[in-house]
């Protein structure tokens, strides 16, 4: 995140794990990570660290937007940000293990086998060579 993006409580999440910095993070900017994580990888935490991956790739490329939720709302790239799913996820409150996988990510964790990964699609969606992780293709 190359700036928090409200107003709300931010600080640094997390230490160094040794994979990337961590970064500030809001509250919602949490909550958002943690609600795509659990729409996009369900119960798989591996598949969440893998997505959250993914995720700040794209924030780091100059291919991507530059924020959390820029990305997370691109069109045309998140399903459940597109159909209302991810809103919904969100007002009911993302679970307990999705949040520890949004605090992980942001803190710095990266899943190793998608380290340089900018895209993934459900096993059942995509026939693109890949990484399988959580029922999802990384590649």
């Amino acid at each position: 995140l190359k700036q928090a993006q409200d107003s709300e409580t931010s600080g640094s999440i997390g230490g160094d794990t040794g994979d990337a910095p961590s970064v500030n993070a809001s509250v919602s900017d949490i909550a958002l990570m943690a609600g795509i994580l659990q729409c996009e990888a369900g119960n798989s935490y591996e598949g969440m660290i893998a997505v959250g991956t993914v995720i700040m790739n794209r924030i780091a490329s100059s291919r991507f937007p530059d924020t959390l939720k820029e990305v997370v709302y691109q069109k045309g790239q998140f399903g459940p940000a597109m159909t209302g799913k991810l809103d919904r996820v969100l007002a009911q409150g993302p679970n307990s293990s999705s949040y520890k996988a949004a605090k992980e990510v942001l803190g710095g964790k990266r899943h190793p086998k998608v380290k340089s990964c900018l895209y993934f699609n459900g096993q059942q969606w995509t026939n693109h060579a890949g990484v399988n992780i959580g029922g999802n293709i990384f590649w």
